[in-house]
């Protein structure tokens, strides 16, 4: 049965939800420009520009139904939605309501309700992201230098509900909070394995508040050809506030876009991930993923303390195909002082995109990616980063 936290953490992502169907304002200050991928830089006069203003939409639909593989997921058919509306001027950042879900050839899911509302001119944005999972799970031990002979596979049921409210207080700067829960339920695991050795077969909720900082000068929200993106969360996770295991963690992502020639694009990322305290192992900093690392399967290593970076060059190659190739290095730690340049993992790869909204600039996008020891292909709606 689900507990008060989780109850309530429900009902902020319900509130999330309806309210992304109600008009959202916003202001010309950093708002996305739209360009044709094919037809150069943005910056080739000011009629050409509120031509394009006119006509992009107030409103829109993305839907792309499909199959994918991940080393994390395993074969699934899939199918992810967006709504994006701008009631205001054509200028305005737009909110979006994103919908996804995924079912495995094992009858393994999840599904995930994402609302994004700019609100008051652009000055103010309520995001909330609700997940519902129930996946059979790999876990390799903790540290920078498991194997895959480590691998443990355990099924569970887990629910995911993170809420953030920010605020601009400076042009470009916003400061918020955050609350976050997690209900995780281990369903089947092995015995006698690494998961029933840390005793931790139960159900175990963790339920933190935090503060947000995040730093947004993108020319776009969904494919920028400019600018940055700064974003540091500290949370903490207490008893006071339900959680059953008392810890605090920090993450810190930075992104960078540079426009190289028109509309190709060299983008930075990189993040940190810092955890201290009675982290369960679920909680600890995760290396790998569909963002970071592509290839890794996200927790192929873990521990304490994560840090890691890569680059991908974005060129357009004709009608709304493009190209993209990206590379990052990256680790874990137990310490701080552990870190260490000649431990680094490495990840490597290739895509396709396809622009299924030219004004909007949305993208579909394939990549594969190989790592130290795995591999990944990964169907996506959106840009990694």
């Amino acid at each position: 049965m689900l507990c008060r936290s989780t109850i309530f953490a429900l009902a902020i992502g319900a509130i999330a939800v309806s309210a992304a169907v109600r008009p959202a304002e916003g202001s010309p200050e950093d708002s996305p420009v739209a360009v044709d991928p094919q037809s150069g830089s943005d910056d080739d006069g000011e009629g050409k520009e509120e031509k394009k203003k006119k006509k992009k939409k107030n409103s829109g639909w993305v839907v792309l139904p499909g199959a994918f593989y991940t080393t994390e997921k395993g074969s699934n058919i899939s199918s992810s939605l967006i709504y994006y509306f701008r009631p205001g001027e054509a200028e305005d950042r737009p909110s979006r309501l994103k919908f996804s879900a995924n079912l495995s050839t094992r009858l393994e899911g999840e599904f995930n309700i994402i609302p994004t509302l700019w609100l008051d001119r652009d000055r103010l944005q309520i995001t909330s992201n609700n997940k519902f999972s129930y996946r059979t799970q790999r876990y390799y031990d903790i540290g920078n230098n498991t194997t895959q002979a480590d691998a443990e596979d355990f099924l569970r049921t887990r629910i995911t509900s993170r809420t953030e409210v920010i605020r601009t207080v400076m042009p470009s700067f916003f400061v918020g909070a955050f609350y976050q829960l997690r209900q995780m339920t281990i369903e089947e695991a092995e015995s006698g394995g690494l998961i029933e050795a840390l005793d931790r077969i139960e159900t175990r909720l963790v339920s933190g508040l935090g503060i947000a900082f995040r730093y947004d000068t993108r020319d776009n929200v969904f494919a920028p050809y400019r600018g940055t993106l700064i974003t540091l969360d500290a949370g903490v996770y207490h008893t006071v506030l339900g959680s059953k295991y008392n810890f605090a963690a920090t993450t810190l992502r930075a992104s960078y876009f540079l426009r190289t020639y028109k509309t190709q694009v060299l983008a930075f990322d990189s993040g940190i991930d810092l955890r201290v305290g009675d982290v369960p192992f679920d909680q600890l900093a995760q290396a790998g993923g569909k963002r970071l690392l592509r290839g890794m399967r996200l927790g192929r290593f873990r521990d304490n303390h994560y840090i890691a970076a890569q680059v991908e060059y974005r060129l357009p190659l004709f009608w709304r195909v493009g190209f993209a190739a990206f590379t990052g290095v990256g680790r874990v730690a137990e310490n701080i002082e552990d870190f260490r340049l000649q431990d680094l993992k490495y990840s490597l790869g290739t895509g396709l995109r396809f622009t299924v909204d030219k004004l909007e600039r949305i993208h579909a996008r394939a990549d594969f990616a190989i790592s130290n020891d795995d591999l990944g292909i990964y169907l996506k709606l959106l840009e990694a980063f």
